[in-house]
């Protein structure tokens, strides 16, 4: 009973593994959208978008963690995921919404840059921005609730009316690296696999031999 317990966790993982594969494999395989031409309004649960991302306002919420080796933290806390705010199109290329990228930790410095020199552009320092680019293959995912708390913050609690008008509550999010869908692919198999044979293997008793008497 034991280890039938043990083959069903095992093959739930393995389905969990299998659902990831699938759900990113449908959204890659989704036609892509560019995310400077979709409408902000329309954007749904899955979405496929691509796109250059040339214009930043900022970044204004980061997700840490802390450092352990042996169960012991060795480093303070680590900047490994942040979400910036970018301006999109609304119902029209007239009405601007502000959309959120997910952006992982090789990417900060691109983004920051990106940041840099979208107020230079808005200051009047120079007249040009575009000169660097934050190319993106994503997908549209609803925002977390504590994102929209911190999102508020940043815009400015006096200001939440405004904001919650030009808020868009999701958050474009890269699809899943061709390498790791092997990974996970290969990872689906493996654990349904043994979860099965876990399930079906059936214990084999040795047979007694029958002792018999015999009379002389």
């Amino acid at each position: 009973m034991q280890r039938k317990l043990k083959g069903i966790l095992v093959l739930i993982v393995g389905v969990a593994f299998a659902w990831i594969v699938f759900r990113e494999v449908k959204v890659i395989m989704s036609p892509a959208q560019d995310v400077y031409e979709v409408n902000c309004n329309e954007l749904e649960q899955g979405m496929h978008v691509t796109g250059n991302i040339d214009y930043v306002y900022d970044c204004y919420a980061t997700q840490t963690t802390e450092n352990k080796r042996y169960g012991i933290t060795v480093s303070t806390e680590e900047d490994t995921k942040r979400w910036y705010v970018f301006p999109a199109y609304g119902a029209t290329k007239e009405e601007t919404k502000l959309l959120t990228v997910e952006v992982n930790k090789g990417a900060y410095s691109i983004m920051d840059d990106i940041v840099e020199e979208t107020w230079a552009y808005i200051d009047g320092d120079t007249d040009t921005f575009g000169t660097v680019t934050y190319p993106i293959d994503a997908k549209v995912w609803k925002l977390d609730s504590d994102l929209y708390e911190l999102y508020y913050d940043w815009y400015g609690a006096e200001y939440r009316e405004q904001a919650e008008e030009y808020f868009v509550p999701y958050k474009l999010i890269p699809v899943m690296d061709k390498n790791m869908l092997i990974v996970f692919g290969v990872m689906s198999v493996v654990f349904v696999i043994i979860g099965l044979a876990m399930l079906l293997w059936k214990d084999k008793k040795a047979a007694t031999p029958a002792v018999e008497s015999w009379d002389e």
